[in-house]
Formats: structure tokens, sequence, C-alpha cells
């Protein structure tokens, strides 16, 4: 059976150290579908010194370890967990907390073979851990973040960033741009490959036809074209209308403002969202802690955290706090069942 691969993430966060946990996790709860770390086994064992208790550590070394060039040529281990070690950390000076090149490009390594990996075969999915995008830009990585890699290095034509967590999911129709340039990428076309996209996925997940609401643009939803430049009118209701006479389960564009009240929220299984805070907001609001970051429309299976790289609490900066590593459980169990490799 194929493994999940997971992405440590940057090495200055906490994404090493809820990587850590959960290969404890695995290694004490076994299933039959395999994940593999791709990272530094270096510095996943010093995160596990920070993320689980002092009697899990035996069983943390007993956790193969692979260098990476020998998982690319095929040679997994017989392992509910595995790690596939890059050796591009230098524990000498290793600095939680520090943004430079050296970690934006340990972040892309992982992230370009996982990749690479599961488009050849070698892995059932992607969960990525959490990156910091200046140092990617400091590296010369010219991506914003992991949607658009994922999207650039799988040739997908069309994308969905969503949210979801166990309160609340939303799509974004669009993601990492300014706001300044969000009105003009608001097209019928782009709202309905949204709805097209995550309609497919959802059907999946939810073994149903899943309920959307999509939300406006424009304060009241444009109020008749009072507010905006009629993207209502012009894009969305439109998409919306195209959506009913194929048969979804729909309603919008309805008000941004009373979208998200508790009795719209049980009627919605899924939020159509037109820009990035729009939906992060109420997702992080309602459900944090188990929220998960999935990309749709890739040939290969993605999911993610949906919290960034906390450096200020990453290995112990903060005693008083430490990583919450729900959000990546949440993130396999979901990429299990996308890519069909259920425990």
């Amino acid at each position: 059976m194929k493994p999940l691969l997971i992405t440590q993430g940057d090495p200055a966060g906490v994404g090493p150290e809820i990587c850590a946990a959960c290969a404890v996790k695995e290694m004490i709860n076994p299933t039959d579908a395999p994940i593999a770390v791709l990272g530094s086994a270096a510095l996943l064992k010093k995160a596990a010194e920070y993320s689980v208790a002092p009697a899990d550590m035996p069983i943390f070394d007993s956790i193969p370890v692979v260098p990476y060039q020998e998982f690319a040529a095929g040679a997994a281990a017989d392992s509910p967990v595995q790690i596939v070690d890059f050796d591009n950390v230098d524990m000498t000076v290793h600095a939680p907390g520090r943004i430079c090149a050296e970690y934006g490009q340990a972040s892309f390594d992982y992230i370009k073979s996982a990749i690479d990996w599961t488009l050849s075969g070698l892995g059932a999915g992607v969960v990525t851990g959490p990156i910091h995008k200046v140092a990617l830009h400091l590296a010369g990585v010219p991506f914003p973040g992991h949607t658009e890699m994922f999207a650039h290095y799988t040739g997908a034509k069309s994308i969905c960033m969503v949210l979801s967590s166990s309160e609340l999911t939303t799509a974004l129709v669009t993601a990492h741009v300014g706001y300044s340039d969000v009105p003009k990428l608001i097209t019928q076309k782009r709202v309905w490959e949204t709805l097209e996209i995550n309609r497919a996925a959802w059907r999946k997940i939810l073994d149903r036809e899943p309920r959307f609401t999509v939300c406006g643009l424009n304060p009241h939803a444009g109020e008749n074209g009072l507010f905006g430049n009629r993207e209502e009118e012009l894009a969305i209701a439109p998409a919306v209308e195209q959506a009913k006479q194929a048969g979804y389960n729909i309603v919008g564009p309805i008000p941004p403002d009373t979208a998200f009240i508790p009795s719209r929220r049980m009627q919605t299984d899924v939020y159509i969202c037109m820009y990035h805070d729009q939906g992060l907001i109420p997702m992080k609001a309602f459900g944090f802690d188990s929220g998960i970051n999935i990309t749709l429309g890739l040939p290969i299976v993605r999911t993610s955290v949906d919290h960034g790289t906390a450096m200020d609490i990453a290995f112990g900066s903060t005693p008083s706090v430490k990583p919450n590593s729900y959000s990546m459980v949440c993130a396999i169990r979901l990429a299990r069942k996308l890519s069909g490799e259920n425990s």
C-alpha cells in the first residue's frame, strides 16, 4: 500500500513538532495506510523531545529512516511510519523562529519531492506542514504558497483552495491576491468552476448532494448594484442560476455579514466565498483546531494543516504553549479518504 507523504514544513516553525507527534501516534496505533514524513531526521528527533512525552521516545527512535535518494528509487520501509531524510538542516545552528533562505529552500525541497513522487506513483497523496512565505521568497521560490506550487507542478488548469473543519467549510473563488485585485477576478466562469470542483469532491466526501451557500462580494450583496461594480448581478448570480439549472442544492448570493449566522450554517455544507479572508476568518473562528486546508482540482490528493508556522511557540520558545497536532491528524484522515487509503 502506498504511503501518504507528509511534508515537515519550515524547520524553524511548529511543523517538525506536529509531524513528530503524528509519527509517534501512528507507531502506537498502526493502520493499514502508512505515512512517510519528508524532512530532516535529526530535526524531527529533536522536535519529538518537545512534542511527545519522554516515555514515547523509544517508539520514535524505532521509526525507520530512509535517505530521500533511496525512497525515490523505490526503497520504502515496511512500516506504518517512516522518515524520508533529506539531511538538509544544519543542527549545529538550528534556530527556532529564524526566517532564512536555507529554511525556505528546505521547505520547498520537501514539497516539490512530494509532488513529483506522488505523480510518479510512489505516494498515495500529500499532506503538507506549515511553511513561511517570506523564507520561500528569500530562497527565490516564485510562488506565494502551497496552492500555487501544486497547481504549477501538477499542471492543474483550475483549482480551488478549501478550508474545512468540523464546524464549517469554505471554498475560495480567489485566494492569495490583494483586495484591489479581487473584483476583476470574480467572473461567472470562475464562480462556476469553483462550484463544479467542489460539487464533485463533496459528493464523494459526504456521499450525498452538498448544500451550497454563495456569498456576495460587496456589502449587502451589492444592494441591487448600489455597492461595487455589479459583481453580483454580472458574475455571481448568473453562476448560481447556472448551478440551479444543473441540479445543485444552492442559495445565493447572500450578504456576507449574515451568511454565517447559526440558522444558515445548519443549512450549509460548503460556503462559496469570494476572497481569502471572507472564508478564512469565520472558518478559523469556528473551527481552528480541527481545520484542514484542501486543494481541489488537482490530479493528486493534497490536504494540509490550516495554521501557519507559529514560530513564537516552536521548540519550547513559549514554554507554557505546546503546538496542537490535531489539524494535522484531521488532514491525514481526510487525505486517506480522498485517496482511497482508508484505515
